[in-house]
């Protein structure tokens, strides 16, 4: 798996949030803010289907677009990219860029030790 750029991203966002297959149009209208036109959209799925990201479902016309790679996974491989890059795998170098310019709340602590507790390796 590979890194998308942010405005492959921004389209597998639309996708993944989508529970059905997707037209170019159905995605333009969701990206109303981008302002992209059609041709821009097209090389993007291009590329999206070249990294095996998203497959085409030809059904006729128009074209939809699915998802291959499913959210939770590309997620739990650009967290553990991104912990390994930058924190060298140190869950203590992550909490403290984290927390270094805002307070935890009582509500943070508990989740973070709810997770603590849930992935802890028994000591027997």
């Amino acid at each position: 798996m590979e890194r998308l750029p942010d405005a492959e991203l921004t389209i597998m966002l639309v996708i993944w949030n989508s529970n059905k297959p997707l037209t170019s149009n159905q995605i333009l209208d969701k990206l109303q803010n981008k302002k992209w036109h059609v041709t821009t959209l097209n090389k993007l799925l291009s590329r999206l289907i070249k990294r095996g990201f998203i497959r085409v479902e030809v059904e006729g016309r128009p074209k939809k677009y699915g998802y291959i790679i499913d959210e939770n996974d590309y997620k739990r491989w650009e967290s553990k990219t991104f912990f390994s890059k930058l924190h060298k795998n140190s869950f203590k170098s992550l909490i403290a860029s984290l927390c270094s310019d805002d307070k935890l709340t009582n509500d943070d602590i508990k989740e973070i030790e709810e997770l603590i507790h849930l992935h802890k390796e028994d000591d027997e």
